[in-house]
């Protein structure tokens, strides 16, 4: 007894020599289509991966722009914050030395007749607590306005509208 591996119990069927050649040139094509597939998502997945690397090396590159930017400008920020300390300095030690030769010479002077009396009429309202830090120019930063919360009669600053700027002593 032969026993068949297909389902039916018919022996297989022998190919004409053209129908063979028909199948080869099919199952070719089908061959030469997986291939193309496969060259065409091989260099899809390489243009991917090249893309994905120069994007993170410009990403990289500009990171270290901006934290360069903010050394620079925190440097500078400390440069300027110590030329004006030393400047308050040098300047608060020179009213000392005149004011001590001004003595030494007899000259002792009593400010009576130059008396400014100033009075607080109310507060500055800010989200910054300390002048360190604090824009130089607070048009360039929205987010930290501050406003003035003044603890006088309404009567005292009527008419201030009329004007375009006002002085703030702190």
């Amino acid at each position: 007894t032969t026993h068949y591996t297909t389902s039916s119990h018919h022996p297989p069927i022998s190919l004409l020599p053209h129908e063979r050649k028909a199948q080869n040139i099919t199952s070719m094509k089908q061959s030469n289509s997986s291939s193309t597939a496969l060259a065409v998502s091989a260099s899809a997945a390489v243009a991917a991966t090249a893309a994905l690397l120069y994007t993170r090396r410009q990403f990289k590159k500009q990171e270290a722009i901006i934290s360069k930017l903010e050394e620079t400008r925190q440097a500078e920020r400390k440069g300027r914050i110590r030329a004006e300390m030393k400047l308050r300095t040098h300047l608060k030690s020179q009213e000392i030395n005149k004011a001590a030769d001004t003595v030494d010479q007899g000259e002792i002077s009593t400010n009576e007749h130059n008396d400014l009396q100033l009075q607080c009429i109310g507060k500055i309202v800010s989200p910054y607590t300390k002048r360190m830090g604090t824009p130089r120019q607070g048009a360039l930063v929205p987010t930290g306005k501050g406003y003035i919360q003044l603890e006088i009669p309404i009567e005292c600053v009527e008419g201030l509208e009329l004007y375009s700027h006002a002085w703030v002593l702190f």
